[in-house]
This record gives C-alpha cells, structure tokens and sequence, in this order.
C-alpha cells in the first residue's frame, strides 16, 4: 500500500493520533499525488487498484474537490 498527502501535518496527525505506521508493506510518501502517480506511472510497475481521494479548491488543478453544487 502506498498512501501519498501532500501536506506534511496531515501525516503527522496519521503517525502520531492514529498510529499509521510506515512499514514494507505500508509506504506513506509527501507529496502531490498527481504527480505521484504520473511518474509511478511513467517510470515504475503499475499498481493493481489506485483510491485517489482530491481536495483542491483552486483553478491550478484539474480535479475540483469537494464539487460546487
């Protein structure tokens, strides 16, 4: 499992609050995971099943997340 955040205090608050442990099985990366996924893609084996979960609020990016209703 691979989970990536892109703010630092978020992986903190998982690690220290909810005991989310990096382990061999388990790696926690910082950073966009866009752009995570774009060189995992271009440059490393393909993952079997990929969750994105997005939360951008600006014209930067094109995923929108939470949707304006």
């Amino acid at each position: 499992i691979v989970s990536v955040e892109l703010e630092p205090v978020i992986i903190h608050i998982a690690k220290k609050w909810f005991q989310v442990p990096s382990t061999d099985r388990h790696q926690i990366v910082e950073g966009d995971g866009f752009l995570y996924v774009k060189e995992r893609y271009e440059n490393a084996p393909k993952f079997d099943f990929a969750f994105i979960d997005t939360s951008y609020d600006d014209d930067f990016h094109l995923v929108m997340s939470p949707v304006v209703i």
